[in-house]
């Protein structure tokens, strides 16, 4: 009985110490002991990547060209199809903020797809269909005007469609007048759109060198940009005859200057066709913000470069300093060279490259992007700039490059991808 009697005293005052000690601080828990989390506590997120970069490339065969997506938290040394997103077979990929996007003209659909920035997973977010419409759209690039709404034009079928691409809806789909009604023969194309104010201004591109040797409609040959104003909603061509239309593209400069570039069409139509017009193959001309041609300013490449014999690209404007990759005449001579071989003979040389100040007319040899045959300066994207770039080493693009653009004549190479396209680099989220 007195066993009994000291163990409930025992007991009572071990209960009596251990109430009393709830209020007292946890001891400190061994580090190297594994605590459960409470089962009834919502486990702590995956933290978000610091950054993402979007890298779109194609590979080439014998139905066309795949496009993949590859997403990184930084552009990639190796582009690796089976780390990738397989978009689609000659679709058309872009982005646009924090979303990367697919055209497919065949479907005739946009699809809009969601990175996850804690691992990097793509997924379809959304898909809207262009095909009720009532006509079949090879569209470029779309011009976004803002953080909801961008532009696609067909002026072909005479019609631009206001997008939201936020929401995934077609706004609006406006009739204009068709490039073909407003001068007709020859096919065509439009250069990628660029967003200037108020105006999306977009370079007619023509195509009258497919067969040797009839010009069609000389009329045509002259520099032609369709400009579209967004508030007022309507579309005009405008032309400049100082300028050959066989290829021209739109730069703009840091300070606003919208400049027309002649690139590599333009050299092929007075040493393959009977042209008897006046317009220059190598002129560089201004725009207007209100989307007229300066008459007042032209620019004759040729006039500086005298051994000019084509001009394969201008890729950039900067500070009014264009830079120029052309093909030099002690290099190359079109006139010895036959109509089918005008692109391969003068790319089996390469090119020369010189920067041009378009105010002064100085010519420097411009060294920076030398081992490269053909460049494609990329818009700006969350403060970062950046160039593909293609090289060979048997076929001309046998290699595409990735570069980073520090300033105006100094880059680093990122990457090179041998038997794959890059197609560009767009930084979705990060500081």
């Amino acid at each position: 009985m007195k066993m009994i009697k000291i163990f409930s005293l025992l007991l009572f005052m071990g209960l009596f110490f251990t109430a009393c000690s709830d209020d007292d601080p946890a001891p400190n828990p061994d580090p190297n002991t594994q605590v459960d989390p409470d089962p009834d506590t919502d486990p702590e997120p995956d933290p978000d990547i610091d950054s993402g970069y979007l890298t779109a490339f194609g590979v080439d065969g014998p139905q066309g060209r795949v496009i993949y997506f590859d997403i990184s938290e930084n552009v990639p040394d190796n582009l690796d199809i089976s780390n990738a997103l397989e978009v689609g077979l000659n679709v058309r990929p872009f982005g646009i903020g924090d979303n990367p996007f697919s055209w497919n003209s065949n479907s005739q659909t946009i699809t809009k797809y969601e990175v996850d920035r804690t691992d990097l997973s793509i997924t379809v977010e959304g898909i809207v269909s262009l095909a009720s419409l009532g006509f079949n759209s090879t569209f470029l690039t779309p011009a976004v005007i803002s953080d909801s709404t961008a532009y696609f034009f067909d002026l072909a079928e005479g019609v631009a469609i206001e997008w939201d691409y936020e929401n995934m809806v077609i706004n609006e789909v406006i009739n204009t007048e068709t490039w073909l009604d407003y001068i007709s023969g020859d096919e065509f194309a439009v250069t990628i759109p660029r967003v200037i104010g108020d105006k999306i201004f977009m370079s007619i591109r023509e195509y009258p060198l497919r067969a040797c040797c009839d010009i069609g409609n000389e009329a045509g040959i002259d520099a032609t940009v369709a400009v579209f104003d967004t508030v007022s909603k309507t579309l005009e061509y405008v032309s400049d005859d100082r300028l050959m239309a066989a290829f021209n593209q739109i730069r703009v400069d840091a300070d606003g200057s919208i400049y027309i570039v002649p690139t590599r069409e333009n050299a092929f139509i007075e040493p393959y066709y009977d042209y008897s017009g006046t317009a220059s193959p190598h002129l560089v001309l201004k725009m207007n913000q209100d989307g007229t041609f300066d008459s007042n300013f032209e620019f004759d490449l040729a006039s500086v470069i005298p051994t000019l014999e084509k001009i394969e690209i201008v890729p950039t404007v900067l500070d009014g300093k264009a830079i120029v990759q052309y093909y030099d005449s002690r290099d190359v001579s079109l006139d010895t060279v036959a109509f089918d071989d005008r692109y391969s003979v003068p790319r089996s040389v390469g090119t020369r490259s010189v920067s041009v100040d378009l105010t002064t007319g100085e010519v420097l040899e411009f060294t920076a992007l030398a081992d490269y045959d053909f460049t494609d300066f990329l818009p700006e994207t969350r403060g970062e700039l950046y160039v593909v770039a293609y090289s060979q080493e048997v076929n001309p693009f046998d290699v595409s490059h990735i570069l980073r653009i520090n300033s105006f004549d100094s880059y680093t190479e990122l990457s090179a991808y041998r038997n794959i396209a890059a197609q560009f680099v767009i930084k979705l989220w990060g500081d």
